[in-house]
């Protein structure tokens, strides 16, 4: 059995603390430094492909290229720009690739499009 307070139960009373209101003041924060996005390098290989063509590179990772119809199925523009700094892309291969990466975002600095704005 638990123990029990027997009744009658006759709460403390509250007394009020006696607070001093401080003055907030802000902390003197530097704003980070805003350096621009450059791409990766692109390896100095004979089977390199850079998807997005010489001087781009993928601004939007998680964009999706379609090879469905080619039975190849769809790849994240990230992945498939890392495997074509790998060589997975066969070099006759990649002029096809360059010309499907519309959804990738490319771009001179890699740094992701900005939205679209609204009606």
């Amino acid at each position: 059995a638990s123990p029990v307070t027997p009744e009658p139960v006759t709460p403390a009373p509250v007394t009020p603390a006696p607070v001093t209101p401080v003055p907030i003041t802000a902390a003197p924060v530097s704003p980070a430094p805003v350096t621009a996005a450059t791409c990766p390098p692109v390896p100095d290989s004979p089977e390199a492909c850079n998807i997005c063509g010489d001087g781009k590179c993928v601004g939007k990772p998680d964009g999706i290229v379609d090879f469905s119809a080619f039975n190849f199925g769809t790849f994240a523009c990230g992945n498939l720009q890392d495997g074509g700094y790998d060589g997975a892309i066969p070099s006759d291969f990649c002029g096809f690739v360059q010309s499907q990466t519309a959804d990738c975002g490319c771009n001179p600095t890699g740094a992701a499009p900005a939205p679209a704005p609204s009606p």
